[in-house]
């Protein structure tokens, strides 16, 4: 597993356990990957963002669209 590099050589390595469709992956301690820290570095849009709670899941901050992150730019 490999999330989007922000610089080169960001990647770390990680065994999994096997998975299907429908089950979740938490990634605690995103960094840059969450909202505190995120940034629209190397065009990328920002993520979404889901709180889990009692075994809820809630989306907290929806996925950017490319028509969002390109309506910033002025050519």
């Amino acid at each position: 597993m490999s999330l989007p590099s922000r610089k080169g050589g960001n990647v770390e390595t990680r065994a999994l356990p096997e998975v299907k469709a429908c089950d979740y992956l938490v990634l605690h301690d995103t960094g840059a990957y969450g909202a505190s820290m995120s940034s629209n570095y190397n065009s990328r849009p920002l993520l979404p963002e889901v709180l889990f709670d009692n075994g809820q899941a809630r989306l907290i901050r929806r996925r950017q669209t490319i028509e969002e992150l390109l309506a910033l730019e002025l050519l």
